[in-house]
């Protein structure tokens, strides 16, 4: 570093500006992966998990070095566990100011301290699709109300998240926010994320989770900010869908349930669907399509969040009672 600093002084740069300059670079080449600091292999090979996190087949130890744990346990917490078996190692190093995120000891990402939680997140959502042998994922929100299970599905930003919440509030179990696994037997359940709440969608959810405004916003990948709850009542037992509802969130609309098709329904949910060590089986989609068959399917074009919880849950009714 000396001799870099004494070459760009021949170049006319000042002390602290090459100090400055060779900083950031050596910033930008860690975070590339070009660069590890000197005792990297010694943190990495060291001692157990600080924390182990299991999701389905998944089981991920959690070693933090120089990194709080507290606020990883404020919204991760549920996922504690101990398991025996395979596992994943995520290691997370403060350097310099910058976290570097590695997965075994492979770097895969760094940013800044605002980025923790939802880089972690990521990574783990990474993680979960890889090992996902059974059945596939899709985008979408899940909650369930006695033998109700309802999907929400939706393009991004249109609400689904807001949405989810303000049925949680209400009395609906919350399962996830973003994520669902369907078994290739037709069932359902979430991915048990805690939901991630945008900037614009704390003012909405004030009257449903008023506790949202004093929550932490972390930086997310996509560089929007976010804050994370986790709802007390969780859905716990995967069921086959009941109520499949698709997002259509317009400024000032009232609140409109127009039905679909379960072809329609299944499109939307194939559309955004994943699986990297599964493959969709002839039996597999049978399955899913008879579901939908038997599923209140609709469309719901809505503005305010109340009149939408209200409308759902007339839709729960009317499942209920053909049921």
């Amino acid at each position: 570093m000396t001799a870099a600093a004494g070459e760009f002084a021949d170049l006319g740069l000042s002390a602290a500006q090459a100090a400055e300059l060779i900083r950031d670079t050596a910033l930008q080449w860690t975070a590339a992966g070009f660069l590890a600091p000197l005792a990297l292999e010694e943190l990495l090979a060291r001692g157990a998990a600080d924390r182990t996190l299991v999701l389905d087949e998944l089981v991920v130890d959690l070693r933090l070095h120089g990194v709080a744990c507290r606020e990883l346990d404020l919204v991760f917490g549920h996922l504690y566990a101990n398991r025996d078996g395979a596992r994943s190692r995520l290691s997370i190093v403060e350097h310099a100011g910058q976290l570097l995120f590695y997965v075994e000891r492979r770097l895969v990402l760094a940013s800044g301290p605002e980025g923790l939680v939802a880089h972690v997140k990521a990574i783990l959502t990474d993680l979960y699709v890889d090992a996902v042998e059974n059945g596939f994922l899709t985008h979408g929100a899940l909650l369930q109300n006695g033998d109700c299970s309802l999907l929400l599905s939706a393009e991004p930003g249109a609400g689904k998240t807001t949405l989810a919440l303000a049925l949680a509030a209400v009395g609906w179990r919350y399962g996830s926010d973003d994520i669902v696994r369907l078994s290739p037997e037709g069932a359902a359940r979430g991915v048990p994320f805690a939901a991630a709440v945008k900037s614009g969608g704390v003012s909405l959810l004030h009257g449903f989770w008023p506790e949202l405004e004093r929550l932490p916003e972390w930086e997310r990948t996509d560089g929007q900010r976010a804050r994370y709850l986790l709802p007390p009542q969780r859905a716990q037992t995967p069921q086959p869908l009941s109520v499949v509802v698709t997002l259509a969130r317009r400024p000032g609309a009232a609140a409109e349930v127009k039905p679909i098709s379960a072809v329609d329904a299944l499109g939307a949910i194939v559309h955004s669907a994943y699986a990297r060590r599964w493959c969709m089986t002839g039996d597999a989609l049978c399955n899913l399509a008879a579901t939908l068959e038997r599923a209140v399917c609709v469309r719901l074009e809505y503005s305010d969040l109340g009149p939408a919880v209200q409308a759902i849950g007339e839709l729960a009714g009317v499942q209920a009672e053909a049921a």
